[in-house]
């Protein structure tokens, strides 16, 4: 999906925000779908735990397992 032979950085950059479930735990599903939808778009990087406060709330095992999950799903 994402190319990252040339670390050079080059296109689009989207901040992701952390999808929740309604019980408050990390929807890594629904993230996995944001990631596809948005190397489909053409987004060539994406902004992780960045600004949004949702990652200010998570524990640091919480924001380690947002970042696998990006990955995992780029990685695709």
């Amino acid at each position: 999906m994402f190319n990252t032979e040339n670390m050079l950085y080059r296109g689009a950059c989207t901040e992701m925000p952390t999808s929740f479930k309604e019980n408050g735990d990390i929807d890594h599903e629904n993230i996995a779908r944001c990631v596809e939808f948005q190397a489909q778009s053409g987004v060539t990087a994406l902004f992780v735990n960045g600004f949004g406060s949702e990652s200010l709330l998570m524990s640091v095992e919480e924001r380690a397992q947002v970042v696998k999950t990006f990955v995992d799903a780029a990685d695709k």
